[in-house]
């Protein structure tokens, strides 16, 4: 996994392998109990400028039943009552922007692998009235 780096043109990488499939996009990684996990999503727009909002809801894990829940997630470009939370973070057309969510994790989390989903709804400046959906869904292993 690399992490974004240019955000005014497209790695090869992403090009060769195409658009993600729609709901088909999945993220897994490890995190101990207690650590402050990160991960990136891309958000490209290539025809007309973007207005994003992100939600995420809990994750669980699929053989214990433990929650961590939606507060403990967060967009890090997205901050709580600021104005990219109301307004959505702005993508300029031909530009990528790097998402950034963060999950704390929990120091009493139980072990297990745990599941949930980050969507990314996207309206078209322009427009204003089109909106897709883009989830990913975030895998972790506790250890």
């Amino acid at each position: 996994i690399r992490p974004i780096r240019m955000t005014h043109t497209l790695p090869l990488l992403w090009v060769a392998a195409g658009a993600a499939p729609a709901n088909g996009s999945a993220y897994r990684g490890e995190a101990l109990r207690g650590e402050f996990f990160t991960f990136q999503i891309g958000a490209y727009a290539p025809q007309t400028s973007l207005a994003l909002h992100v939600r995420w809801t809990e994750l669980r894990g699929r053989r214990t039943g433990g929650v961590i829940g939606a507060a403990r997630l967060r967009c890090i470009n997205q901050p709580s009552g600021s104005a990219a939370a109301r307004d959505g973070l702005h993508v300029a057309v031909g530009a990528v922007l790097p998402l950034w969510i963060g999950v704390d994790v929990p120091s009493d989390a139980p072990a297990d692998s745990y599941r949930g989903a980050v969507l990314v709804s996207a309206a078209w400046a322009e427009s204003g009235a089109s909106v897709s959906r883009l989830p990913a869904a975030p895998r972790l292993a506790l250890s």
